[in-house]
């Protein structure tokens, strides 16, 4: 047990919740997260808006996982995720999960009271449209973060994740997109090597992005002094 997360380890490519987790559908019903189906209407907000589930980003039944399990005031059972998952805080911030501890305060107004790793079967991560999914009562996103943080080059993680993955959205609305995973459950559509690589150099990238402003800078003054 502990008072916070584990510092962003994200277990392979554990990047969602265990099969147990409880997710509320439209018709009034509350549904495990392995039975959860692609077309299905989700609880996506706090206020009770649902949504259609378009995808699942990663998607392994039989796999046993290390997560998080972080429990608040709310009178439903702990949300229990990987460690890069993010959800969302009562001040608007949306920040991963390995980053919760005792007395954050998440949206609705729970406090967290208790965070610990637990070991749960089966891997699912349900994308919906709105981005967001309410998973036992607490409202959490569909992204994780790659840098352990709430931004990538100071932009907003949710809004970057959400934006990326647009095109797939606006192909699945035209029912013009298949589902197939990878041996790690990873749908094949989504670029997570890719996106792990790039969040890895953040860093590097930033320091480009200032010198070639700064390049850029000089230039023009050097210009405007010249005429």
């Amino acid at each position: 047990d502990g008072d916070g997360g584990d510092g962003g380890d994200n277990g392979g490519f554990t990047l969602c919740f265990p099969g147990h987790s409880i997710v509320n559908l439209e018709d009034g019903t509350s549904i495990e997260m392995s039975e959860l189906k692609i077309g299905d209407r989700v609880q996506v907000t706090k206020d009770g808006k649902f949504d259609i589930v378009y995808s699942f980003g990663h998607y392994q039944p039989e796999s046993v996982s290390e997560y998080l399990n972080i429990e608040s005031t709310a009178k439903a059972a702990p949300i229990t995720m990987s460690p890069p998952h993010m959800l969302f805080l009562d001040s608007g911030k949306v920040v991963p999960a390995s980053t919760i501890k005792i007395g954050d305060v998440l949206l609705g107004g729970n406090i967290v009271i208790k965070v610990n790793k637990v070991s749960s079967k089966g891997a699912y991560a349900p994308f919906t449209y709105s981005g967001s999914i309410v998973v036992n009562g607490v409202v959490a996103s569909n992204y994780v973060s790659l840098t352990g943080t709430s931004t990538f080059l100071g932009v907003d993680m949710q809004s970057l994740a959400h934006t990326v993955v647009g095109v797939r959205r606006a192909f699945c609305k035209l029912n013009l997109c298949e589902e197939t995973y990878s041996d790690d459950g990873i749908a094949t559509w989504v670029p997570y090597q890719t996106a792990a690589w790039i969040a890895a150099k953040e860093a590097v990238i930033g320091f480009l992005i200032v010198t070639g402003g700064v390049i850029a800078f000089s230039r023009r003054r050097f210009q405007k002094i010249a005429i």
